[in-house]
């Protein structure tokens, strides 16, 4: 019975902090020219530029989807969008971008996840209660009880990212 107990136990942690939904790290560590959040960007003398101090050249959106494992003790992946970046900015011959949104969304395909999930958790709780029991079919539940755990663990889950911004040109200073 201790066995049990530990089995349940240790089953139970694995599987604590499971979730539907992907987990990324997102970043561009190596843009060619300065990205700002807001309306106020810097030259590359670090002057900071408001808006009268550049003209808005193109707004753009650029979107992308990324794959994780839908548990917080799995290696994340990492997303780098700065070559995306650095093209938008060259090829509307531009010095920056301001005014950056980066948003998360759903993938469609996370409902089925979420279904799968969802029906491996009830037969995972389920089947552990038939194994700690003293009922004869513990033989056939085992492996529901085990193919329920990797599916919980390893399913894949999606995002999908929205980029959107608008790339300026700075105002030449008169001296």
């Amino acid at each position: 019975m201790r066995f049990r107990s530990a089995t349940f136990a240790l089953l139970t942690v694995m599987t604590l902090g499971c979730y539907t939904g992907a987990e990324f790290t997102l970043g561009a560590p190596s843009l060619e020219k300065p990205v700002s959040m807001s309306q106020f960007v810097h030259d590359p003398e670090l002057n900071v530029l408001g808006p009268g101090d550049y003209d808005e050249v193109n707004g753009f959106v650029m979107s992308f989807s990324g794959w994780s494992f839908g548990w917080p003790l799995s290696p994340h992946p990492e997303k780098d969008f700065t070559e995306r970046l650095n093209d938008v900015v060259r090829q509307n011959d531009g010095d920056g971008i301001v005014n950056l949104r980066i948003s998360a969304g759903n993938n469609p395909l996370n409902s089925v996840t979420m279904f799968i999930k969802g029906v491996s958790w009830f037969v995972l709780v389920g089947g552990s209660l038939v194994l700690l029991s003293y009922s004869p079919d513990k033989a056939e539940i085992a492996p529901l009880v085990a193919g329920s755990i990797v599916t919980i663990l390893f399913l894949p889950t999606g995002a999908e990212f929205t980029v959107k911004g608008t790339v300026v040109r700075f105002r030449k200073k008169d001296k």
